[in-house]
This record gives C-alpha cells, sequence and structure tokens, in this order.
C-alpha cells in the first residue's frame, strides 16, 4: 500500500470514528497533501485486497457520502456485512457466556479496546475475533481458570494467517504448539498480559461467501461439512500497560449494556492517556506502524467530549510522564478537528515539554504512517501532513 493511500484510507476511518464530513477537517489538509476528493472513491478489488483491514471504515463513510463506491463494491459490501453479521451473532453469544461465567466467578472484565470498544465508543462495526478482556491483578488466576474449563487453550502458531489454525480434518481442533516459558514471561512483563487463548465455536449459520485473502483485524471463518466455523481469541490483561496505578486507571469507570447490564468501561480519559501513548511511542520504539491508535484516540476526544476532564488527563501526564505523547497527539487531533483540544491544555504539556526535553522523542507521524525515508514520491505528503501537526518546541 502506498503510503498516500494509507493517508487517504487513514482519512476515510477519521471521518467513520468520529462522525464527521470531509469539511470538518482542517480546510488546508487536502490541498496540503495534494488529495482530490476523486479519490475518496473504492473499487471491489479495493476493499476485496490489500485495503480489506479498512472495509468497516469505508462502508461506515459510504453511508454518509464521504467515500464512493462502484456497483461491484457496492454488492461486496452487502456480501461482507452479511457473512460479519452472522459471525457477529456467533461471538457474541460465545463471549455472553464466557462473561456470565467470569461473573459467577466474581470477575468483572473491563473492556478498553477491540470489538466492545469500538462499538461502545467509535460505533464502527469492526469485527474480529479477538476479544481484549482487563481484569484486577487479584483476580487473574481465576480468570485463566475459566477461561480454560470453557473451552479456550494457549499456544504458538507457526503462521500469522489465522486461517491456517484450522484443522482440516477436524475444525474444532487448532493447530497450536506449546509455548516455552521465555514467550509466557515476555508476554506477561512487557505486554501486562497472559499469551492469548483460542477457541474454535460453530456459527449460527453457514456462509457461503468465501474472501481470498483475509486481512489481520477481521472476521475469520472455516467452512467443514457443511457448517461454518469461527476462530474466537481473547487476550487477558491485568494492566494496561502503561505503568500506571491500578487504583488511577480503574478510576471513573463507566457502565454500558453489552453481556450484562453493568458491563465496565475505562474512562475516556484513562483510554485518552492509553491511546495517546501506543500512538506515540510505539512507532518510535518499536518501529511499528499506529494510525489505528490515532484513529481510536480520535474517537474517544470527539465522542466523548461532552464532560471530558482534562484536568485529570493533565494530571496523568505528569504523575506517569507522558507529556510528550499527549502533546504530540492532541496536536494532530486539534488540526483535523479544530476547537477540540483546549488551547490551555496544549500549552500546558509545552511549557512541561520544555522544562523537560529528554522527554521529547520528537515527530512521530512519519514511522506511525510506516514510512523510515521522504524520497520524491512519498516524502511531501508525509512532510505536509507533519507540519500541520507536529510543531516543534523551541530548544
Amino acid at each position: 500500500m502506498s503510503v498516500r493511500h494509507d493517508i487517504i484510507n487513514y482519512l476515510v476511518a477519521v471521518h467513520a470514528s468520529t462522525g464527521m464530513s470531509k469539511t470538518g477537517f482542517n480546510p488546508n489538509l487536502l490541498r496540503l497533501l495534494g488529495i482530490s476528493a476523486e479519490e475518496f472513491a473504492y473499487s471491489a478489488a479495493d476493499i476485496s485486497g490489500k485495503y480489506l483491514r479498512y472495509f468497516p471504515y469505508i462502508e461506515k463513510a459510504a453511508e454518509s457520502g464521504a467515500v464512493k463506491l462502484d456497483n461491484a463494491a457496492t454488492t461486496l459490501v452487502h456480501e461482507l456485512r452479511h457473512a460479519r453479521g452472522i459471525v457477529t451473532e456467533s461471538l457474541q453469544k460465545e463471549h455472553e457466556w464466557i462473561v456470565s461465567k467470569l461473573h459467577v466467578a466474581q470477575v468483572r472484565p473491563l473492556f478498553f479496546k477491540g470489538r466492545e470498544f469500538n462499538r461502545v465508543v467509535t460505533g464502527v462495526p469492526r469485527v474480529s475475533g479477538d476479544f481484549d478482556y482487563l481484569v484486577r491483578q487479584a483476580d487473574l488466576d481465576t480468570a485463566i481458570r475459566v477461561l480454560e474449563e470453557s473451552g479456550y487453550r494457549q499456544g504458538r502458531t507457526m503462521s500469522s494467517a489465522f486461517r491456517d489454525l484450522f484443522s482440516p480434518d477436524d475444525p474444532g481442533m487448532l493447530r497450536l504448539q506449546p509455548l516455552p516459558t521465555a514467550n509466557k514471561l515476555e508476554v506477561r512483563n512487557c505486554h501486562h498480559q497472559v499469551h492469548a487463548f483460542y477457541k474454535v465455536i460453530e456459527c449460527t449459520q453457514q456462509i457461503d461467501f468465501h474472501l481470498d485473502r483475509p486481512a489481520p483485524d477481521f472476521f475469520v471463518y472455516f467452512n467443514h461439512n457443511q457448517k461454518t466455523y469461527a476462530l474466537s481469541v481473547i487476550d487477558l490483561h491485568f494492566n494496561i500497560a502503561t505503568g500506571m496505578d491500578e487504583d488511577d486507571y480503574l478510576r471513573g469507570l463507566k457502565h454500558h449494556s453489552i453481556y450484562s447490564d453493568a458491563d465496565e468501561f475505562l474512562a475516556p480519559e484513562v483510554l485518552a492517556f492509553f491511546f495517546a501513548g501506543r500512538a506515540y511511542y510505539e512507532p518510535l520504539v518499536l518501529n511499528q506502524p499506529s494510525y489505528r491508535d490515532l484513529i481510536d484516540l480520535f474517537a474517544v476526544l470527539h465522542n466523548c467530549k461532552d464532560g471530558f476532564d482534562w484536568d485529570w488527563l493533565t494530571y496523568l501526564s505528569l504523575q506517569y510522564g507522558n507529556q510528550a505523547a499527549l502533546y504530540y497527539c492532541l496536536h494532530h487531533a486539534s488540526v483535523l478537528m479544530p476547537s477540540l483540544v483546549p488551547d490551555q491544555v496544549l500549552e500546558f504539556l509545552t511549557q512541561h515539554l520544555e522544562q523537560k526535553p529528554e522527554l521529547d522523542l520528537g515527530p512521530f507521524l512519519p514511522k506511525a504512517f510506516g514510512v523510515t525515508s521522504f524520497d520524491h514520491t512519498v516524502g511531501h505528503i508525509i512532510q505536509a501532513f507533519s507540519s500541520q501537526t507536529n510543531a516543534r518546541i523551541a530548544a
């Protein structure tokens, strides 16, 4: 995927996650990027191929007229939506059952990213078998026991394609290899979670539509003997991997009804802190693109703006040294969504970074989009985008 089209897809995703029209962007942004309205159009080959991971955003943006679909793309969207609906219903039933078993065991999982987060916060129906449960540290062993008793298994795969996990003779069995102790410890110590749990479930209906190349983070299913099976994956977290104390990230929990009448979500200020940190540090430290985290951050800021406690967010930045991530990410948000971030918050972060320049790792957008060098074909696009977002702090 070229950087140019990656940015176009990114803008479409921001639109879908925040309910904005294209005129809601900085009026100079598209001109600086050299992007015209005609480029916000998708064919069926685009959606079923390299842009499949953006399908939920393209679908949502098309509903509001922000992007255009040709006839074949429109038909494909309907087929994907139907298949997604069957997988969604099947996974919904599975996880209603799992959450009820956790509740019986006195464990109340929190939902802070992934499928449930998108359903409640962004409204974009991204579907994946990957469910993220956050449990209190004291409940971790009990949660592991409940998952194992419910048929979930841990293991290591030798392929990045989830479809290869299914056994062709018995789709209820998974091709998993034992996890080395070192791998388990790395996941626990570095990611504050236990290694993923896998389970195959039978779908409520057979799906006749097939994708030749399922993308990561998209729904995964497998047909066998006129039945359709889906893969359910649970990531069990015991901290949000920011070094934040449990009392701080459990403050101000929000309640939404998904699996029960009192399902819990982290407060929007904690979510903003979390996604800003991922968006900023993952490309600079781990060399991983992070525009998906930016999309989630913007959704939190835009869709939870009423009553958002900016004082609490700035407190968290000082308490845990996240000023640089918030500074750059919030500047970027203010470019795409003017007036969303109070000026005093940006001034506050600027002053503290001037006092502690060692925290400033510099602009992150080039690497957030997977660009490591500025060649003449794509460099001007990223530079234009960055110039509107990453104002340098005076020495």
